[in-house]
Parts: structure tokens; sequence; C-alpha cells
């Protein structure tokens, strides 16, 4: 559909010729004044007519309809982890079909791991939490942790003692 041309205001107004037209959208629309007075009225009838009229009432309904139609066709479907963190957002119960999703994808994630061998400390770890009673390759381990942590603390226990007696005789 071509627009039709509008024909140029015949008369227009100016700013400060005492025109009581200041300050309307008539003024504006009708004789062309461009003063601040004349854009805000203008501006504010605008935004009455298109919150107001049928036409826009009717177009905003079918705008709405396609951003919702259009939010449809992303939106992942019922029954995914999404669609249960989309449930919980929106302060929902989530339905059966994506609780089912998100336990199904949770316990994904909690498949046995490669256990570590007996002869190392996850392994005498492993044998005590058991109630067993630890192998002699996962002890030796155990020993060997427990020297080490001593040797740790006894060599940073030496040089605490150092630096103090190096500044007490300084």
């Amino acid at each position: 559909m071509a627009q039709r041309e509008r024909k140029p205001p015949k008369k227009r107004i100016v700013e400060g010729d005492g025109d009581p037209r200041h300050g309307t959208a008539g003024g504006y629309t009708n004789h062309g004044c461009r003063c601040d007075a004349c854009r805000e009225a203008n501006r504010l009838k605008q935004a009455q007519w298109r919150d107001t009229s049928p036409l826009a009432q009717v177009r905003r309904e079918e705008a709405r309809q396609k951003r919702l139609a259009d939010r449809e066709k992303w939106l992942a479907p019922h029954g995914t982890l999404a669609a249960y963190y989309r449930h919980r957002y929106h302060g929902e119960t989530p339905c059966a079909d994506c609780h089912e999703a998100a336990l199904v994808e949770w316990r994904k994630g909690r498949e046995p791991r490669e256990l570590k061998p007996c002869g190392t400390v996850a392994g005498y770890s492993r044998h005590r939490y058991r109630g067993e009673v630890p192998c002699e390759d996962c002890y030796a381990a155990e020993r060997w942790r427990g020297q080490l942590r001593r040797e740790e603390k006894r060599h940073a226990r030496r040089s605490l003692d150092r630096g103090l007696d190096g500044a007490a005789g300084a």
C-alpha cells in the first residue's frame, strides 16, 4: 500500500509569536511548529492514541501472540533438564516429565569412578571406610604419608625457631 503524500502546512506558526496554539498537538501537526512545547503535546497525544486505538490494541495483541509463538520455537520441550529449570525459575512445581528428566540427568554424573589401586593412600582410606583391615601395601603407603607430614612439620618448626633466634640475637 503506497503512502499518500502529505501537503505541507499552509501557515506556519513560529515560537515566540504569541499564538495561542503553541503547546498543542494541532500546533505541531496542522501548523508545523516544532517548538519544545508543541513537540511534547504531540508526543503525549500520540502516546494516548497508541494506548486507546482499537487498531493499536489489535496489533499489540497480534504482536504478543507472535512473540509467544516465536518463544515456543526456541524453548526446550517438556521432559528436559532445561524445562525443569524453567519451571523452577517461574516458581512452578515441575511436571512429572521434567522432574524425571532432571533425575536421569543428575544420576548420570554419579557414575562410579575408577578406584585407586591398593598400595596408595586412597586405597588405605577405602579400606578404613569399609571397616576392613588395610592390606600391607596400603598400610605402607599411609605410613610413608605420615612420615612426610612429620618431616614437613619438623622442617617448618626448625626454620621458624632459627628465624626467631636470629631476630633475638640481632
